[in-house]
């Protein structure tokens, strides 16, 4: 099993939320699934058991959306067993 899919399975155990921050080199953190983690300046993956939401803030960059987009088709192409809703 490669990295990427115990990360992923990890997630999928809990709420997550994965957060792409930066200008120029653009990098993917966990914060703290709490209301206070979310800003309109970053992109967003909310990963649940169930679903996964995507949320592109009004002041993010290109790319952020791009890495966010990349992020949530690895969770969607790797999860697609458990997830039902995208």
């Amino acid at each position: 099993m490669r990295h990427n899919e115990k990360l992923l399975l990890l997630l999928i155990s809990f709420v997550s939320i994965i957060n792409a921050v930066g200008r120029r080199y653009c990098q993917t953190r966990l914060v703290e699934p709490k209301p206070e983690s979310v800003n309109s300046g970053d992109c967003f993956v909310l990963v649940m058991s169930k679903c996964v939401w995507l949320w592109i803030g009004e002041f993010s960059n290109i790319i952020e959306k791009a890495k966010v987009s990349q992020t949530v088709n690895i969770c969607l192409c790797e999860l697609v067993i458990w997830c039902y809703y995208a």
